[in-house]
């Protein structure tokens, strides 16, 4: 079984201790504190995202043809079937 408990610590108080207590009780459980407010986003570490890395080569005068590359590829391929 898996809990997430996300609280503020000044919101901490002994409810949440017995809570647990009582949910887990004569049970071998770990308590995990990780500090979320300092976790930084993809953006801020700086770290290219995969949409844009590849624009620079994008073709603008192809991609109205990938568009239409499908449907020509099954006419193509059937036909008149």
């Amino acid at each position: 079984m898996y809990s997430v408990f996300k609280i503020n610590v000044k919101d901490l108080n002994i409810s949440l201790f017995e809570h647990i207590k009582n949910e887990f009780s004569n049970k071998e459980i770990e308590i995990i504190v990780h500090d979320i407010g300092s976790e930084k986003t993809d953006k801020e570490k700086n770290i290219p995202i995969a949409r844009g890395i590849l624009s620079r080569y994008a073709n603008p005068e192809l991609i109205e043809l990938e568009q239409k590359a499908w449907i020509k590829a099954l006419w193509d391929k059937y036909g008149n079937s």
